[in-house]
């Protein structure tokens, strides 16, 4: 099967503009990969991050009220 004229004539030019349309190929492949694949999952690890900030708090509470408690059982028991 022959090439088609337009094609072969690219074939056998210069090196340069075929370098060039490899290298923006590359950039669009890239740039899709992050717009398909990546972004998507640095949404999911920003939401994963807030949901951790927010147990980090909850447990720095826990603890607080935990400290209290047993701090509580000890002034009791000191009274008996």
């Amino acid at each position: 099967m022959a090439t088609p004229a337009f094609l072969q004539t690219f074939i056998d030019g210069p090196k340069l503009p075929k370098v060039i349309l490899g290298v923006l190929g590359l950039v669009a492949i890239g740039a899709g990969g992050w717009f398909l694949l990546l972004a998507p999952v640095q949404v999911e690890i920003s939401a994963l991050e807030d949901r951790r900030q927010q147990l980090a708090t909850e447990l720095a509470t826990a603890h607080r009220v935990l400290s209290r408690v047993v701090e509580r059982a000890g002034e009791l028991r000191d009274e008996l």
